[in-house]
């Protein structure tokens, strides 16, 4: 057993002995210092000055198996390792006598290479052992933390970690160094054990590359063993380095060391917020393969976006970050039919060329979808009214531009809202003034269900989601149009033509009356469709308000149901004929109207 130091931790290590994670700090000195015989074995030496204090030696070194062999060796280690795995807090505080013993084998080349064994009482600040030189057979070590190093008496102590580092010095490299059977024991009862089965390194954190990981080659246990591994988790290569997010694509990570428990592959979304996950498909040591992914975060609608992509094993080990590209993302919904319209209130004129000009790029961007302008309108607001509306008007979320607002219904658009922000200066780009025609550009393609992109490498596209004044994007990418196309050459139109049928009903004035009739729609048909009722009798139509019918369109939300028509009646006595017909959101009638008897008392 070698001498013992004082350690920091630091965000990366930069050099011997640096755990990293907190403030930078190294082996500290102590005057008078030399290096201890290990018992039990050949005294280990280190050249240069002793990097600690003089401790008592140890308890006798046991001897074990000389490392049961059953994995396949693993490549020596790289230089300038510095890696450690710590377990901790471990609450000391009812403890007596408490001891950490473990199993050890090691192969290594001559010069500084060693293993540390550390523990410490705030997580920060860690002191211990080292251990060097190779060893013929695994190793047992007994170690009182009733005086630890630089720390004292650990019994009583609420919280202590422990932690077991390695060190290389880049003059050579071999196998490397094993850990088996960790034990942490007090007042007779077991507090940690730790033979790195199934579990592997769950519960140690990593610090430092490259990582400890669970190796089969060699085990006193005839298991598994901590191994400080060559830098082998790592990843390779993304295939390919293109997708789409949302549309159900994969994308194969490949590299080594990822293990056989499913970690996560996450994917950049925008600056400031969580990565988004991707959901896996497989996971294997050297072959990871998963869907580029889309969903909520911060209750906004969130992609995968260009940008990098990490993966992190099970055990906690994160690999360096790969790069990837997202050409666009898909709102898992769509219009049943492929033509919308849309009326505009826009406050000015040369406003009203730029929303249509808008339309018509997306028009000719090769989707199976149209734009149809409808009119004017003179609504200022928003509502669930099943029109098509782009208005302008204050927006009270600030750093709001514009949006889009899709009401979906079972995976169908059934109507979008549009609303450009008042309190900002519209025109062409010019004078410190927004654009109108490159803002509904990307608004409309949230029409199509295009998701913002927020990656850098999106930033020439229509639908990245971040504008100013006067950005001017007014051409389509072939990643805007790849998205446009690809949604409405995967979806089935509605191309199904509506039925209705009705029920006879009677009543009495002044009271409510309720009309029955059903609607059916053929497949493919996204089962909604708009109804309206009309009173007729002697062959002349009664109008709406005489009747007593509302004024708002009853709404068939499933086809195939009879549906409850309610109004106050006030209607005379008589005999009357009412009349359902039907549109869906295809936009087609139903050919006849349904008539049926109403008799009022």
């Amino acid at each position: 057993l070698g001498d013992a130091g004082r350690l920091g931790l630091a965000a990366l290590p930069r050099r011997a002995w640096l755990l990293p994670g907190a403030d930078e700090g190294e082996w500290t000195p102590v005057p008078g210092a030399a290096d201890v015989p290990r018992t039990g074995g050949s005294s280990t030496s280190e050249a240069g000055p002793s990097l600690g204090l003089t401790l008592p030696a140890p308890a006798p070194v046991e001897r074990g198996a000389a490392g049961r062999v059953r994995g396949p060796a693993p490549p020596d280690y790289p230089s300038d390792v510095d890696c450690w795995m710590v377990r901790g807090p471990l609450d000391l505080s009812d403890a007596g006598d408490a001891r950490l013993s473990f199993w050890t084998w090691r192969r290594l080349p001559m010069g500084l290479d060693r293993l540390v064994v550390a523990c410490s009482v705030d997580g920060r600040e860690f002191t211990g052992y080292v251990i060097g030189g190779d060893s013929d057979a695994f190793e047992h070590y007994r170690l009182s933390l009733r005086d630890w190093p630089l720390l004292g008496d650990l019994d009583g102590r609420r919280e202590v970690w422990i932690a077991f580092g390695f060190s290389s010095d880049g003059l050579g490299a071999d196998e490397g160094v094993y850990v088996d059977a960790v034990r942490l024991t007090a007042s007779g009862i077991t507090l940690l054990a730790d033979d790195f089965g199934g579990s592997g390194l769950r519960g140690w954190r990593q610090y430092g590359r490259p990582t400890w990981g669970r190796s089969t080659h060699r085990s006193y246990r005839g298991v598994a063993a901590a191994y400080c591994a060559a830098d082998r988790t790592q990843v390779t290569a993304v295939q390919p380095g293109r997708r789409a997010a949302g549309v159900g694509a994969t994308v194969t990570v490949r590299g080594a060391g990822f293990g056989r428990r499913r970690g996560t592959v996450e994917f950049f979304y925008r600056d400031g917020e969580p990565l988004i996950r991707g959901p896996i498909v497989s996971w294997s040591d050297t072959r990871v393969v998963c869907r580029v992914p889309v969903g909520i975060i911060n209750n906004y609608y969130a992609s995968a976006c260009s940008g990098p992509l990490l993966l992190t094993t099970a055990e906690g080990v994160a690999c360096d970050p790969r790069d990837f590209h997202v050409t666009f993302s898909y709102g898992l919904a769509w219009w049943p039919a492929g033509r919308v319209s849309y009326r505009v209130n826009v406050p000015r004129k040369r406003y009203l060329d730029a929303v249509r000009r808008a339309a018509t790029t997306w028009n000719a961007s090769g989707a199976d979808f149209v734009f149809d302008y409808a009119g004017g309108t003179r609504r200022d607001d928003i509502a669930t009214d099943y029109r098509n509306e782009i208005i302008w008007r204050a927006v009270d979320e600030p750093g709001v531009i514009a949006f889009a607002r899709p009401v979906i219904y079972r995976g169908y658009v059934v109507e979008v809202d549009q609303v450009f922000n008042t309190a900002l200066s519209w025109g062409d780009g010019s004078g410190d003034t927004m654009d109108v025609e490159t803002i509904c550009l990307h608004e409309m393609g949230h029409w199509l269900m295009l998701r913002d992109l927020y990656g850098d490498g999106d930033k020439d596209k229509v639908m990245y989601g971040f504008g100013h004044e006067g950005k001017l994007v007014r051409e389509l990418t072939e990643g805007d149009r790849d998205g446009g196309r690809w949604i409405y050459a995967q979806t089935e139109h509605d191309t199904g033509v509506p039925v209705v049928v009705a029920r006879a009903a009677r009543g009495s004035i002044g009271a409510e009356v309720t009309l029955r009739f059903r609607v059916d729609d053929p497949a493919p048909s996204c089962g909604w469709a708009q109804a309206t009722v009309g009173v007729w009798r002697g062959g002349e139509k009664v109008p709406a308000d005489v009747a007593g019918l509302l004024e708002q369109e009853p709404v068939v939300r499933r086809v195939g149901r009879w549906v409850a028509y309610s109004f106050d009646c006030a209607l005379v006595p008589g005999r009357y004929e009412y009349r359902v017909t039907v549109r869906d959101l295809a936009g087609h009638a139903a050919a006849l109207p349904a008539k049926a008897g109403l008799v009022i008392e």
